[in-house]
This record gives C-alpha cells, structure tokens and sequence, in this order.
C-alpha cells in the first residue's frame, strides 16, 4: 500500500511518528554491506541518459563480475545503457558505504590525504570523486532568483593554474621561496585588483538564496553584473557599498539600492554585509585549507560551498550526507575520470597574461 502525500498530511503527529519509524527500521534492514550503486539507480530508471526520452524498455543483461545489470534500450535513439550510465557512478567501483563516507568527508571539509584514510582510496580516486559530486550539484544556482533583503559584495580570487603542466603554462612558472631568486622567475604580480584577478559575483538574500559565480577578470562593472540581472528580483533592496555601478545595477533593474559607506559597517537603516561576509571567509577557509583552489575547479567549489550552507540551514545533521547522495546520484554529469583534469578554464587566460 502507498501512501500519497494527502493521507500523509492527514495523519496525526503520533500517526506520522510510526511510520517514520518503520520506515527508519526497514530502511537499517535493507542498508547492508552489500547494498550497491547499481541497486539504487536500477529503481528508479525513468529516461534515456543520451537524448532525454521516456520511452525505455528493458534490453537484456551486462554481465559483470559480481552481479547481473541489467541493461535499457531507448525508443527514440536507439541507443542501450545501463542505470549508471552518464552519473556520478559510472566506470566507478565504489561501493555505495564509500560514497556515503565519502560525501561525510567532503561535509565535514576533510583534505584529500584525510579523505584517504577515511574510505581507503588512493588520492587520485577521491580527487576524482570529489569533482564527479560536484559537477553532479552544478545546477544548484541555475534557477535561483534572489528577492527581498539581497546583501551584494564581489570578492576576487587570485589566478591558480595548479595542476597545469609546465609546457602548457601561460606564464613562467613561479619559485617559492624567499632564498630562490632567479631573474628567469622576475615576473610580478600586479598590485590591488588588476587583471590577475579573477572576479567573483557574489549575493544572498534573507531566504538563503545564493549566487556565487565567476563573473571575470579585474574589479567588478557593470558588464560583469548584467549577464546576472536575471537572477534579482525586481522591486528587491539590494545592500550594497557605494561603488557607482553597483547602484547603477540596482536602479537599472528596479531595485532599491541600501548603501554602506566606507567609513563604516552598517547603512543608514542599520543593515550590513554579515552574511556575504561569512559566504567569503568560508572560501578563504577552504583555500587555506585545500593550499589554493585551482581556478579550472573553482566553479565546482563555489557550487558546493552554496551546496553546504543552504543543507546546513534545511537538512537536521543526521540526513545530510544521505540527502547529498539523493541530489546528486540521478543527475547527468559532464566530468568524467577521463576528462577531469581536462576541464576547461572560466577565465580567458590570454587576456590575463597578456603582457
């Protein structure tokens, strides 16, 4: 018998508490040590993975080495695939315990040595899983619309090419170091916020709606704010500093404009930037933390950092890393074991170096 969302809602609080728990007990009973991926996706197989079509029908079976997958055939394409096939689980032999420890480790902002120790992984393993989950909540901003209270502060990001092989550097690469000095490695960065700085649009309002995105390179204008106008509710109060084009954002999209000064911290209303301000030291935290987030990445961190603030506010702390295994297990993915240190760059490294 299935419970509809109507007769749920009927339900007295003490009603409700016992299916909550029969559900919690059947729920410890079917979680064993032998419970798959494949188990999970194999349930719920609704659309074809290549072109997005319904019509799927079943097509025989894989036969892999430790269980029968079954495989689907789509209508449309004509094309055959497995459940996995295009998430976060394909080509991959980690067990649904690993990704769920794995997804703990990531919540809880473990590094990738720690991370190895945890779910006994090499490091090239997590570092991929790390940035398959990620790409996995990368439409978490997509459909955001920022209303009320919107507290707006850009903040910037040094240019990190970690991971760049040196014959595919745009530049020299740096010595660190005070004791090595070499003038093959002269080259300095510019001071303040030049063009080796990447700019990154940042905004909340009151209901914990997030936008934190890679906006450009150098200080923020209003041809950096614009492709973002779609994301602020007309008829918002947007708090803000006093630059020019931040007010001239707001009143071009009919929004009230509630400015700080530089002398101070608050407007004259008493409203501040507190909230951006913790979005920002969260990713100085993770920089730290991480030893520098390479720029390539850098959209996938800022989606998670998003990711984790909003679960921390609507999810209780048991059901957090099982809900991050929901959000992302039935999403199509892009990044793959392949291509993930081939991912390409946000920012236009010619115009950054282009002295």
């Amino acid at each position: 018998m299935l419970l509809s969302r109507e007769e749920l809602q009927k339900m007295s609080p003490l009603e409700a508490e016992y299916v909550y728990a029969y559900i919690y007990e059947l729920y410890h009973k079917k979680v064993t040590e032998k419970t798959t991926n494949y188990e999970n996706l194999n349930a719920c197989v609704n659309c074809c993975p290549r072109c997005g079509s319904t019509h799927v029908i079943k097509w025989g079976f894989n036969h892999g080495k430790k269980i029968l997958k079954q495989r689907y055939l789509c209508k449309c394409c004509k094309k055959t695939f497995v459940p996995a096939a295009g998430t976060i689980f394909g080509y991959s032999n980690t067990s649904y315990h690993e990704w769920i420890d794995f997804i703990a480790c990531e919540i809880n902002g473990l590094t990738l040595n720690e991370e190895v120790i945890s779910i006994s992984k090499s490091k090239t393993t997590c570092f991929n899983m790390r940035h398959k989950l990620y790409d996995a909540l990368s439409d978490i901003q997509e459909e955001v619309v920022l209303s009320g209270e919107i507290e707006l502060d850009p903040t910037y990001e040094k240019i990190n090419l970690k991971g760049t092989k040196p014959e595919n550097m745009p530049r020299i690469s740096k010595v660190r170091g005070k004791s090595q000095k070499s003038s093959m490695h002269s080259e300095k960065n510019l001071r303040g916020i030049s063009h080796h700085k990447v700019c990154l649009i940042s905004a909340i309002d009151s209901k914990d709606h997030i936008l934190f995105k890679i906006a450009g390179l150098g200080p923020e204008d209003k041809l950096k704010l614009d492709p973002y106008k779609s994301y602020f509710k007309p008829g918002s109060t947007l708090i803000c500093d006093g630059k020019p084009c931040l007010r001239q954002f707001a009143n071009e999209n009919e929004m009230t404009a509630e400015v700080i000064p530089s002398t101070g911290f608050k407007s004259a209303t008493g409203k501040t930037l507190a909230d951006i301000n913790q979005l920002h030291q969260r990713l100085s935290i993770l920089n730290k933390k991480k030893h520098g987030v390479s720029t390539r990445h850098l959209p996938g961190y800022l989606n998670w950092l998003v990711f984790c603030k909003q679960l921390k506010y609507r999810i209780d702390g048991k059901r957090r890393k099982i809900e991050s295994y929901l959000q992302a297990m039935k999403k199509q993915i892009t990044v793959t074991t392949k291509n993930v240190c081939k991912v390409s760059m946000p920012i236009d490294l010619k115009q950054a170096y282009e002295e």
